[in-house]
């Protein structure tokens, strides 16, 4: 009997080895779009002031998360709407946005929905940043449009805000 104990029990780890191997080597797309908001919210924040070419560099790596067609509509209360066009409009801003000094940005409540076809997918989110000069956080609902690229690449396609009542 302790025989039969010890082969389900080896059984059962190796399921669970061989599921958890499946899903290191095949990440859900659910789980890769998290995973790259969550590397983007990194680079996208500024810790420390950055030299011209790191500053650059980093707003270069922000662009990376984008398609090159990408169009951000962008509405902040109290100021105005910006509109921005392909990854030349987005690298111009990330640049412009980095050198204001120290700024963190946050996605605290991510909710992904994958299209059946797997192609595209629309996340929704909460965008949190502090921003230089302003005690306060600036909270607000994003909707992000993602596409498939490749086998395994999802890069943002569309951003646009989402009108809360308030």
């Amino acid at each position: 009997m302790n025989q039969k104990i010890v082969r389900a029990v080896a059984l059962a780890v190796l399921v669970l080895a061989g599921f958890l191997v499946y899903r290191v080597l095949f990440p859900s797309p659910e789980l890769i779009i998290r995973g790259k908001l969550k590397e983007l919210a990194n680079v996208a924040s500024v810790t420390v002031a950055e030299g011209e070419l790191a500053r650059v560099a980093n707003a270069g790596k922000v662009v990376s998360y984008f398609t090159p067609e990408v169009v951000i509509a962008v509405d902040i209360p109290g100021r105005s709407q910006h509109v921005l066009r392909g990854r030349d409009d987005l690298f111009q801003a990330a640049v412009m946005v980095r050198g204001m000094g120290t700024m963190t940005i946050e996605f605290p409540d991510i909710n992904v929905t994958v299209a059946p076809d797997k192609e595209t997918a629309v996340v929704d989110l909460t965008a949190k940043a502090r921003i230089p000069g302003d005690a306060n956080f600036y909270v607000q609902e994003m909707k992000l449009v993602w596409k498939r690229v490749g086998r395994r690449d999802w890069l943002i396609e569309r951003v646009e805000t989402v009108k809360t009542l308030m």
